[in-house]
């Protein structure tokens, strides 16, 4: 177990330094942040003092090295545009993050579960097909799409909710819904697949011999049997919701990590931006490799590759 998590730290870091030289490397191609801070017809000058004071006049790999420095000791440089300590306004989004994301999270779960049921469990060939047929259109349907309908309907229209915003729960339910219809087919094929495969197994058809109700074989014994694929689909999508709810912060106002960093791109507030990307990268490594345990924890009999049980 401990050279395993050794293994698999020393690859997240490895993966979290690639992540964060692309990043630098793709920012510092995208133009002088200089120029955006600088009034407009600014004499040469003032640029090349904002320059030698940004520590933008540095060869590329001293700035790189530099960086990694700060990052590593836990000191990430000021934002360029407002000056507070990048990392203090990343960890500053965290919450209202995290709130989005366990939120969609289990919605998603409840729906996808459903579906998955719905779609190979029950006996109704017209059901099944319904179900399947509502998952693959919610897979195939963008969740901006999703979003902007149910912005026009329930917001606009109905006047049901808020249109966006955060700081009461009302203004949490169509973001987290929209992002649980995203996860939710995924999650009900898996479901859809450890029930089909399960249910023909010889002590389901024990079970059913011996008058146990079909609600209680699934909730006793299907649903264990399927938490390993869960666990990795919930850990994957999970993941997916930390990192990937950029367009669904924009498009509802929430104030997450996602919004910040598009903002900072667009300011070319580059300190802002890696100290986002870092922690989110970071953030991914370590839920892979909890999820990875967790899978000892559900089923003793999984190994670890260079691990013991």
């Amino acid at each position: 177990m401990i050279s395993y998590l050794a293994w698999r730290l020393s690859a997240a870091v490895l993966v979290v330094l690639a992540v964060t030289t692309t990043c630098f490397v793709a920012l510092h191609l995208s133009g002088d942040p200089v120029l955006m801070l600088v009034p407009a017809g600014a004499p040469p000058e003032v640029i090349e003092n904002t320059r030698r004071a940004l520590g933008f006049d540095q060869p590329f790999l001293t700035q790189f090295g530099t960086f990694v420095v700060q990052a590593l000791t836990g000191q990430f440089p000021d934002s360029i545009v407002t000056g507070r300590p990048a990392l203090e306004l990343v960890l500053s989004r965290v919450p209202a993050t995290v709130d989005l994301a366990v939120v969609a999270t289990i919605l998603g779960l409840v729906v996808g579960l459903l579906l998955g049921w719905l779609a190979g469990g029950v006996r109704s060939g017209l059901v099944r097909g319904l179900a399947t047929s509502v998952t693959s259109l919610l897979q195939a349907t963008p969740s901006f799409f999703i979003a902007v309908v149910a912005v026009l309907v329930i917001a606009v229209n109905l006047r049901l909710l808020p249109t966006g915003g955060s700081g009461s729960p009302a203004q949490l339910v169509l973001p987290s819904t929209v992002l649980a219809l995203s996860i939710a087919p995924s999650i009900a094929r898996v479901f859809r697949g450890t029930l089909v495969g399960v249910r023909d197994e010889d002590f389901v058809f024990a079970l059913r011999a011996r008058g146990v109700r079909e609600s209680r074989i699934v909730g006793r014994h299907v649903l264990p049997n399927s938490s390993l694929p869960l666990v990795t689909v919930l850990g994957m999508e999970f993941g997916a919701l930390l990192g990937g709810t950029v367009i669904i912060e924009q498009i509802f106002s929430w104030p997450g990590v996602g919004r910040l960093i598009v903002d900072s791109i667009f300011q070319k507030d580059y300190p802002v931006v890696l100290a986002g990307v870092i922690f989110l990268s970071a953030a991914l490594a370590v839920l892979n490799i909890i999820v990875d345990l967790l899978y000892v924890v559900i089923d003793p009999r999984v190994r670890l590759a260079g691990g013991s049980r």
